[in-house]
């Protein structure tokens, strides 16, 4: 977001940011101004157009049928994204709901991404170096 625009709209809503300022936490009276205003006020100012996307939805906390993650192995690779959303708060590690989750995943994407690959390889390094290895 362009600075320039974010302080126009800060001009045509004033009182919300200053609302948004007055805590750290947001309520329905103080929303967030990135995720929501803003988004709003560019969709109605033209800068901003809605897109669809083919998409799914899975909530771990729900009780997790095996359909959805079915319709997520029958989908996966055509689905534009996916979103898993752990909402199981305080579960375990061993939660049945979430290893359910990962054998899924570990079947849909067996390999690690370039991110994991990266973030391993630079965990890896310092172990290395401190046991005299490079």
């Amino acid at each position: 977001m362009l600075k320039s625009l974010m302080l126009e709209i800060e001009r045509d809503a004033p009182d919300l940011f200053e609302l948004v300022r007055s805590t750290v936490f947001r309520t329905w009276n103080k929303p967030t101004i990135i995720s929501d205003f803003v988004l709003r006020w560019a969709l109605a100012h033209g800068f901003a157009k809605t897109i669809d996307h083919s998409h799914l939805y899975i909530a771990t906390g729900q009780s997790l049928e095996t359909q959805s993650l079915k319709h997520l192995k029958k989908l996966f690779g055509t689905l534009d994204f996916f979103c898993i959303n752990d909402t199981t708060d305080d579960a375990k590690d061993s939660d049945p709901r979430l290893l359910q989750i990962h054998q899924n995943l570990s079947a849909l994407l067996p390999d690690a991404s370039q991110s994991e690959l990266i973030h391993s390889t630079a965990a890896t390094i310092p172990r290395l170096q401190a046991n005299g290895l490079r």
